[in-house]
């Protein structure tokens, strides 16, 4: 414990002391008091007016300036940055519901439910470190500074199923979470970083229908920077090869949509003297399907469907840190949305009306042109 405050002081009930200290201590005309004391990292108890303040600066160095955009690894300590290497491999069923309706005046007994499923596959590279400049006493944080090197592949696919009339929107659902090495500066600050696989759903739908979706990214020589005072975030994010395939039930009418996310995140636990906060950091990849389909007159199958996909990079705050940063500071590493397929249909068969596409060479090749990819057909 490098810092500590004298929460309370007594004459010890043991006032034995070894020969040589004894000697040292006592006084010809007195013996020594053995007085007793404890200790806390408490500082807001410190009436900072009564006994002035005490600095807090990186071991060894008479004064830090912050600059992380020059010096991004520089931390209280530099031994204890930490670089991380880690891969998850697991399969996660992100919604499953199902349900027999019974027939109700002039609608008969039908069957409705969802069922969205993930594979994913992760490999991060990680290494993060914070520097940090303030007072114990009183306790405050006048400089703070996070920062995190990251390379990640994300190999994920995506499957969901709905059955009959359908609307649910769960929300943020957390399907793994591991912890992962932190940093602890005793009495100042811990940074507890966490690995989460969060997804999302929501489903708006009338009708059958199927969709198997790749949601496949590679994130190269991304850094991070928090608050965005303190560098320039960047990296780069690409696409990796992509399939889909997509089929909808005949003859019946169809409106609505699914929408689906997987997100990794990364959270950074800070508790920092009498505060804390959490930073997040998210790699949101989503699968949007837009479905509009109907039967005319003439026993056609007619309509449009849609599929976007995309990913998201963005870091925020969960709370207020001193004054360095609220829950409306934000970080946006990445945005972008693909056009991944568009149809417009006239189908007059009976079987199940089956878009497939398989776009893995040219896809990649597209978006590193910043284009979209947009695939029309017309089903006979």
């Amino acid at each position: 414990m490098p810092f500590a405050r004298i929460a309370s002081e007594w004459n010890h009930e043991n006032q034995s002391l070894p020969d040589d200290v004894a000697q040292k201590l006592s006084r010809r005309d007195e013996l020594a008091t053995v007085r007793g004391i404890s200790l806390d990292t408490q500082f807001s108890k410190v009436d900072p007016s009564r006994y002035g303040p005490s600095s807090l600066k990186e071991s060894e160095v008479e004064r830090i300036v912050i600059d992380m955009a020059k010096y991004p690894y520089l931390i209280f300590d530099i031994n204890k940055s930490s670089t991380i290497t880690f891969d998850v491999a697991q399969p996660f069923t992100v919604l499953d519901q199902y349900e027999e309706c019974a027939a109700s005046g002039n609608t008969p007994a039908f069957e409705a439910g969802i069922k969205i499923t993930v594979d994913a596959k992760v490999h991060v590279d990680l290494k993060y470190g914070v520097a940090a400049q303030g007072t114990l006493v009183p306790p405050e944080m006048t400089e703070f500074g996070l920062f995190a090197d990251f390379d990640a592949t994300l190999n994920g696919s995506l499957s969901a199923d709905a059955l009959a009339s359908i609307n649910l929107n769960p929300g943020t659902i957390k399907v793994f979470e591991v912890a992962l090495s932190g940093l602890d500066f005793p009495g100042i600050m811990t940074l507890g970083p966490i690995f989460q696989i969060n997804a999302e759903a929501i489903v708006a739908l009338t009708g059958n229908a199927n969709m198997s979706v790749d949601l496949a990214y590679s994130v190269t020589g991304a850094q991070l920077f928090f608050p965005p005072s303190t560098g320039t975030s960047k990296g780069t994010f690409a696409p990796s090869n992509t399939s889909l395939q997509l089929s909808v039930a005949p003859k019946v009418n169809m409106q609505g949509g699914i929408e689906a996310h997987i997100i990794p995140t990364f959270l950074f636990r800070i508790n920092a003297l009498d505060a804390e906060a959490n930073i997040n950091l998210d790699l949101d990849a989503y699968a949007v399907s837009d479905l509009d389909l109907k039967e005319s007159p003439s026993s056609s199958f007619l309509g449009c469907t849609s599929v976007t996909t995309g990913l998201t990079v963005n870091a925020g705050a969960d709370a207020s840190f001193y004054d360095l940063f609220n829950d409306s500071t934000s970080v946006r590493l990445y945005s972008k949305a693909f056009d991944l397929f568009k149809a417009s249909v006239s189908h007059g068969q009976d079987n199940l009306l089956e878009i497939a596409a398989s776009v893995q060479r040219i896809f990649p090749l597209l978006l590193q042109r910043s284009q979209n990819l947009q695939l029309l057909a017309l089903v006979e």
